[in-house]
């Protein structure tokens, strides 16, 4: 445990994981901080007080911005996020948006525009980039896609049509079905198709992970 409780980590999760990790790791005093967290349920003031709290630590700040969604899944509090990394004082922050479990989800969309405005590369430009990276779940293909509306995950081709809905510079297609265990190494084969058709913007790539993958977030753009 952290004598100091900012130089602990900051976990952002729903409640009862939280309730948890507190049970795993209980605080013997008030100067032992194992994590510091917040509920996704806690919205309005008492977050964004704790965010302010926890970045006021540091002289640029490693993540200046950060917004949790409610997506559309048959799971209760099933979130996304959008949030911004400071990579260092010269340079915009580094915009990346997670979409949890979930349908297309309008209010992930919005929030994807709304926080990442102010950091879009290039304005003017109607190809401009306001997401670098989307992580995208895509559980279905298109043969699946009444599976995708039972289920309420997304199928590939409508995880890229949200990379374009919110000008994502990458997209990192994830969270794919058990059926493509068979494949390379779990990850289903994009047909050409659907990425011409839903995603052939100028300079915007997509990618598919796989468990165990590591991505150097900076290392294209720096």
């Amino acid at each position: 445990p952290s004598r100091n409780p900012f130089s602990s980590p900051f976990v952002f999760a729903p409640r009862k994981v939280l309730q948890f990790l507190n049970g795993m790791w209980p605080q013997r005093s008030q100067q032992d901080h194992y994590f510091r967290g917040v509920a996704h349920e806690d919205h309005g003031d008492r977050r964004r007080r704790a965010w302010q709290e926890w970045n006021a630590q540091f002289s640029c700040p490693p993540i200046p911005f950060w917004e949790n969604v409610l997506v559309d899944h048959s799971c209760r509090n099933s979130f996304g996020c959008v949030f911004g990394l400071n990579r260092n004082i010269d340079k915009q922050p580094f915009v990346v948006a997670f979409s949890g479990d979930t349908r297309p989800c309008g209010r992930f969309v919005q929030a994807c525009r709304q926080f990442s405005q102010p950091y879009c590369h290039g304005l003017v430009n109607n190809n401009a980039h306001c997401v670098d990276l989307l992580i995208h779940e895509a559980t279905f293909d298109e043969e699946e896609r009444d599976m995708s509306f039972r289920k309420k995950h997304s199928t590939i081709r409508e995880a890229l049509e949200v990379g374009q809905q919110v000008r994502a510079r990458r997209l990192l297609l994830t969270h794919f079905s058990q059926r493509y265990n068979n494949e390379r190494r779990g990850v289903p084969e994009i047909p050409q198709s659907i990425l011409q058709s839903s995603f052939n913007q100028t300079n915007r790539l997509v990618g598919t992970a796989f468990d165990g993958m590591l991505v150097p977030l900076y290392s294209e753009i720096d």
